[in-house]
């Protein structure tokens, strides 16, 4: 399958059921062995998908010559993912960031907010290979700051970008394949997200790798195990994007992400949701009952919406939150799409996943795609279900006890039982309203609402 021309690509956002944002990236190499120790999580799961695997595709990944512009996605989503830790009040010192891949998350953390990123990745060479980015992309900005010409005295390089104009000469952005991507997805967001209006992503990426960041190569699904991240935890506040759809055991996974973290800090994850790629799936399925008489799965199993505020419940945050976002990216044919996934690290990793299929199937598949889903221009969608999730580690009971400085705390619900009015008379038509809750007490409304 031959690449895709990355310029033909282009990626939009639908409007998202809620909040998102636009934020951050980059490594320091620290591996806790040579390869990451692979097996169940420390709870006991169905195994559904292969972890070695996963590693090999990653490590693959990580070495195709198209790695870094196929990165798209995952820039954009971490981009997202730091901006909505921007808009939480306070600074993360220790920041954890679990499925770290190139340190998509360190490479655009905001420095008012972060003050260093612990990233975990299951692949090595992923890691090394964000090293490289990272590095280069370092060089070139230093290079590009030392050959610019002063600037006037009077002139704002920073405004006049933000307004609209040029970048300055000695602007700290990456090497020029690396912004492309990154500069499309950041132009998506502003496009397709509304709360991204009162803000701008051009900040984040001006400030690409300002944030201290070390990498440790281990399996995300058994966090407890990673010797480096007891010597450098807790932490204050924790970051997963794009990474734990692969894990076997979430709810395991995600009380490893909260035993991780200092008492009352948040975390903020996404992961691809059920019906990614539905377009994809349903032309594989028609292809194959086509011309082999049957069909078997080729895209993994994905987690459900309706299913996320439950696992985390399980792992143990509070003040759990979920939303949805869709995402379409348009390529040229579906084989463009393939290869882009196969860049990425994001084909199928099921246990019980075929043989790959004919080439015969492949083609008729391409071409049911572009019949049923084939835009005007003879690009064809593929979206992408993002399930974004919040929670919070717990409050410390002690400090709870000897009650808060900020006279606060986490909200929590009544006891139950505790209630001092019936909902079934509050919305019986018939009954008189309950005294203290609609009208102050010892007054009477009538119908014109006259006392």
């Amino acid at each position: 399958m031959a690449a895709a021309p990355h310029a033909a690509r282009s990626l939009s956002t639908t409007t998202p059921t809620s909040d998102s944002g636009s934020t951050p990236y980059s490594p320091d190499l620290h591996s806790s062995a040579s390869k990451p120790k692979l097996g169940a999580s420390f709870r006991s799961a169905q195994i559904v998908f292969d972890r070695e695997t996963k590693r090999l595709q990653r490590d693959r990944a990580a070495f195709h010559p198209d790695a870094e512009q196929a990165a798209y996605l995952h820039d954009h989503m971490a981009l997202r993912s730091v901006d909505r830790i921007r808009d939480i009040m306070g600074r993360f010192e220790k920041v954890l960031d679990v499925g770290a891949r190139f340190g998509h998350v360190a490479r655009f953390a905001d420095p008012e907010k972060m003050g260093s990123v612990y990233g975990v990745e299951l692949s090595g060479e992923m890691v090394r290979r964000g090293q490289e980015m990272r590095t280069q992309r370092m060089e070139a900005a230093a290079a590009a700051a030392a050959s610019s010409p002063p600037a006037d005295a009077g002139a704002d390089p920073l405004a006049d970008l933000l307004a609209g104009g040029s970048a300055p000469a000695g602007a700290t952005t990456a090497t020029t394949a690396a912004a492309s991507s990154t500069t499309a997805a950041a132009a998506a967001a502003a496009d397709g997200d509304s709360d991204a209006e009162d803000r701008s992503t051009e900040d984040l990426i001006e400030q690409e790798d300002a944030v201290p960041y070390m990498a440790f190569v281990h399996d995300e699904e058994q966090l407890a195990l990673c010797e480096p991240l007891h010597q450098h935890g807790p932490f204050d506040a924790a970051i997963s994007s794009l990474s734990l759809h692969w894990t076997n055991d979430l709810v395991g996974a995600l009380s490893q992400i909260r035993l991780a973290l200092k008492p009352d800090a948040p975390f903020v994850g996404c992961v691809f949701g059920g019906q990614t790629l539905f377009e994809l799936r349903t032309s594989l399925m028609l292809a194959q009952l086509d011309r082999e008489g049957g069909m078997s799965p080729h895209i993994s199993p994905l987690i459900d919406i309706k299913d996320l505020p439950g696992v985390l419940t399980r792992a143990g945050f509070t003040m759990t939150s979920v939303d949805i976002d869709s995402i379409v990216v348009r390529y040229p044919d579906m084989f463009a799409l393939l290869s882009d996934l196969q860049a990425m690290g994001e084909s199928s990793a099921d246990v019980q996943r075929q043989p790959s299929l004919s080439k015969d199937t492949l083609i008729a598949a391409a071409a049911i795609y572009k019949e049923m889903y084939g835009e005007p221009d003879g690009s064809i969608p593929a979206t992408f279900d993002i399930l974004h999730m919040h929670g919070w580690s717990p409050e410390d009971p002690d400090r709870v006890a000897a009650g808060s400085s900020c006279g606060g705390g986490q909200p929590k619900p009544l006891a139950r039982g505790s209630a001092t009015h019936s909902l079934r008379q509050a919305l019986s038509l018939d009954a008189p309203p309950l005294e203290g809750l609609f009208t102050p007490t010892g007054e009477e409304t009538d119908t014109k609402g006259k006392k």
